[in-house]
């Protein structure tokens, strides 16, 4: 957990969900200091926060984290807040699993269970669909080895970006209160998802959004943020 910005602001918004939510906050904290907000994060590496077994290395790290889903949506849920801003990558396979195609809707279920939980607290949530991931090589050391040939690093956004398993539970819950943002376009705008947007690197490895590509993507995520309050 981390907080940022004036802990006696109005409004108050939790981000939640494993590095691929930690790639938001610095888009986050520009927010958060333009609409003079106050942001706690509950982030954990690798584990997604939906109610089921994840398979890592060991049963006691995948109880830890199903243990963690369930402390952090408890804390939510009674932690004042006004908004819940969620958003995973899915890199590991459900308990029973052998694919993470195979584990899309157990990990749909898991997070219906987390929204549901939400919903009764009458929460507004905004899930932001994952961002693609290039994979290897890693984009700092392609860019350092192909120079400024930036479109050497360039990758397909069809075979990178993510299946979504939150889309399906949002749509299944079917709440007003509750809505899907995807900022795909920001970052493929076509076909191609570009290594290098505006001069900046896009991602600092294989995975994650860049720091400063991230703070970016703040004026098109904060409206979406601004209008769920509304509802």
């Amino acid at each position: 957990m981390c907080h940022f910005g004036d802990p006696n602001a109005k409004v108050k918004v939790a981000l939640v969900g494993n590095s691929h939510a930690g790639e938001w906050v610095p888009a986050m904290q520009q927010i958060i200091k333009d609409q003079h907000w106050y942001l706690t994060t509950y982030l954990a590496s690798r584990c997604a926060n939906a109610d089921i077994l994840q398979k890592f290395d060991t049963t006691a790290h995948g109880q830890a984290c199903q243990n963690w889903t369930r402390q952090s949506t408890n804390a939510i849920v009674h932690g004042g807040y006004d908004l819940v801003v969620m958003t995973n990558r899915i890199s590991v396979t459900a308990s029973g699993q052998s694919t993470i195609a195979g584990s899309q809707q157990p990990y749909a279920q898991g997070y219906l269970s987390v929204l549901k939980q939400f919903q009764a607290a009458h929460l507004s949530v905004v899930g932001i669909r994952d961002t693609p991931a290039p994979g290897n090589p890693l984009i700092p050391d392609c860019l350092g080895a192909h120079g400024t040939d930036y479109s050497a690093c360039d990758f397909s956004r069809a075979a990178h970006l993510p299946a979504e398993p939150l889309t399906t539970a949002i749509t299944e819950l079917n709440d007003p209160k509750v809505h899907e943002v995807d900022l795909t376009e920001y970052i493929c705008p076509d076909a191609t998802c570009p290594a290098v947007i505006g001069r900046l690197p896009a991602y600092f490895d294989n995975s994650h959004l860049s720091g400063a590509f991230s703070a970016t993507l703040a004026p098109y995520l904060e409206p979406h943020l601004v209008q769920a309050l509304t509802h």
